[in-house]
């Protein structure tokens, strides 16, 4: 374990090694193109900008690491570090400000100095941006990554197993079970009982033990912690979280800890925001794709007989019917033909009806769902408010009345174009993993949160990866 912790401070030593070698290179840059000349020990300027650079690059590294950029995520999206980069960048960029505006050192050119940090957010963030991804593979070759262990073989131990074992580059790597009983029937991934928990720690060298099992009382986990004999992270886990995906926070009432479920932050002023953006994005894609939209529409009658545009249909917020348009992809008689098929549902685990090659969709239409073109025409939707650019998918009103009553939640949103989801592995998800994946974007949503889904929206449509 102390190996493992080396390592991963290595690989923090090695990021603050780098950006000190960008921040460096930045700052002559900046100063070659204001004076015309780099910043050595034989120019004029240099013990004058000497002592501010190197003030100024503690303040970024402290900022950085109090900003959480050197931190280990378990999961991220690669344009997070962007933010962290920003929020790091702009805390030193003020606390310099002040410094200068406290000693007056009025000598440093204030032009200098603004355009040596917007140099450093462009460099920075692109440099860690790739960084995380270099680090993903030094874990997916073993280095630094911490072995996992589960108590519990439930449902939810199975689903972390996954999870782990889906994501190698994250840094943890699955181990096995241990149960809460000795089990009678054998199997390879179970590691040993809870009574054994301390030979498993130093016989696997686990680095973190997760509780999942709710069969398990309090009293009994804080039994089973204490008697851990070694330095390891403890998390525990809950089924009752996969559903209640708000924003949760310690708190304490009387003594009593507590956990506190934050309300949607999809209202007042952030949902206006959203909608605002909505509104002008639709417009623009409307207005700049009109030529594009015109070709498609003629292939589409050339193809087959119908249509231009298929109208849906589909549920929006608070349980809202509205017709979602489409660019028509399927044969004019799709609904009768689907009643014939519907045996042939390769989504058993849910409402939705999927096929891969469902014998309805027409020549034009393939091309159309492979690159996700059909669905332009609801940015339609999206300029009267039925859709948002980023949400839920819409559901049929007969899926809806097959939903369980945790389901309905996702319908607490107005439904998007593409959504967290979509950008998660599309058609590939279980159903119950596209709930909870839309439930989670509700109770946290951020305006980064959609720039970040839209981004990977692109590259999710060009891999094909899931539609169908």
């Amino acid at each position: 374990m102390k190996v493992i912790k080396f390592q991963r401070f290595f690989l923090a030593l090695l990021a603050i090694i780098l950006d000190l070698v960008i921040i460096g290179l930045s700052y002559q840059l900046v100063f070659y193109f204001r004076h015309g000349y780099f910043l050595f020990p034989d120019s004029i300027h240099f013990n004058e900008y000497l002592s501010f650079f190197v003030i100024s690059v503690l303040i970024i590294v402290l900022s950085f690491h109090i900003n959480g950029v050197y931190k280990h995520r378990r999961a991220f999206f690669s344009l997070d570090e962007i933010k962290y980069v920003f929020n790091g960048l702009f805390n030193a960029f003020i606390v310099s400000l002040l410094l200068i505006f406290a000693g007056k050192a009025y000598i440093y050119s204030r032009a200098v100095v603004l355009s040596w940090y917007l140099l450093n957010l462009v460099l920075l963030s692109i440099f860690h941006f790739f960084y995380r991804r270099i680090e993903g593979l030094f874990y997916s070759m073993g280095f630094g990554i911490k072995n996992i262990a589960v108590i519990g073989t439930n449902e939810t131990s199975r689903d972390i197993q996954k999870k782990l074992e889906r994501f190698p580059s994250h840094g943890m790597h699955f181990v096995g079970f241990i149960s809460i009983a000795p089990s009678k029937k054998y199997d390879a991934a179970i590691l040993g009982d809870i009574k054994q928990i301390n030979e498993i720690i130093r016989k696997y060298r686990i680095s973190e033990i997760i509780f999942s099992d709710d069969r398990l009382n309090d009293i009994k986990r804080l039994e089973i912690i204490r008697s851990i004999q070694y330095d390891v992270n403890v998390i525990i886990a809950s089924s009752l979280f996969e559903v209640i995906s708000s924003e949760l926070s310690i708190t304490e009432i009387y003594g009593i800890p507590t956990l506190s479920v934050a309300p949607s932050p999809l209202k007042g002023f952030n949902y206006i925001l959203k909608r605002l953006v909505d509104i002008c994005a639709a417009l623009c894609v409307i207005i700049v794709g009109a030529p594009f939209f015109i070709v498609i529409a003629i292939l589409i009658k050339i193809d087959s007989k119908g249509p231009v545009f298929f109208g849906q249909l589909r549920v929006t917020k608070n349980n809202r019917i509205f017709k979602c348009l489409k660019f028509r992809s399927m044969v004019a008689n799709a609904e009768e033909i689907k009643s014939k098929i519907k045996h042939l549902n390769e989504k058993t685990d849910g409402p939705i009806f999927k096929m891969k090659n469902d014998p309805r969709i027409t020549k034009m239409g393939k091309f159309l769902r492979r690159w996700s073109i059909d669905e332009f025409p609801q940015f339609i939707n999206v300029l009267t408010g039925d859709m948002s650019l980023v949400g839920p998918r819409p559901p049929i009103p007969r899926e809806v009345e097959e939903y369980e009553s945790w389901h309905l939640d996702r319908l607490s949103a107005t439904q998007g174009i593409t959504g967290l989801w979509q950008v998660s592995g599309r058609s590939e998800l279980s159903f119950e993993e596209m709930v909870k994946l839309d439930l989670f974007y509700i109770e946290h949503w951020s305006l980064w949160l959609d720039i970040k889904i839209i981004l990977k929206t692109i590259p999710a449509i060009f891999s094909q990866k899931g539609a169908y």
